[in-house]
C-alpha cells in the first residue's frame, strides 16, 4: 500500500534585480506540499551549481512569492545563485541564474565616505 504524502518543493520564475556593487534582490515562486520550512537563495562565486551548503540567504514567502535580498557581495564579481526550498520530504532547487555586481562609481550612493583625520 502506498500513501502519497505530498511532494518535494516546486520552485518556478526565479527572477533578479539589477545588481549593484554589493546587493542585488530576487524573487521566486514557490508550491509545496507539505509546506517549505526553509527557502531562500544559495550563490557563490565559484561553484556554477551552489547548494544549501554554500553561502544561502533566507526570503520571505507572501501568497507563493519569495522574496529577498542578497547583500555583503564583492564588487565587479560574477555570482551563481539559485533558489531552494526544503520540506520533509526533501530539498528542490530552481534553475542557476548568473549575475555579475558593479564597480562602484565615483560619486555614488555607495562608495562609503573617507573618514576624517
Amino acid at each position: 500500500v502506498r500513501q502519497d504524502g505530498g511532494k518535494s518543493p516546486e520552485i518556478t520564475n526565479l527572477q533578479l534585480g539589477t545588481p549593484t556593487s554589493s546587493a542585488v534582490d530576487f524573487t521566486f515562486t514557490l508550491t509545496a506540499s507539505p509546506a517549505a520550512t526553509e527557502y531562500g537563495v544559495c550563490y557563490s562565486e565559484t561553484k556554477n551549481t551552489p547548494t544549501v551548503e554554500d553561502t544561502k540567504t533566507s526570503g520571505t514567502l507572501e501568497s507563493g512569492s519569495v522574496k529577498g535580498n542578497i547583500s555583503g557581495l564583492k564588487q565587479n564579481t560574477t555570482y551563481y545563485v539559485r533558489a531552494y526550498a526544503t520540506n520533509i520530504l526533501g530539498t528542490n532547487y530552481s534553475e542557476v541564474k548568473e549575475f555579475k555586481t558593479t564597480k562602484n562609481i565615483p560619486g555614488s550612493d555607495d562608495n562609503i565616505p573617507p573618514s576624517a583625520s
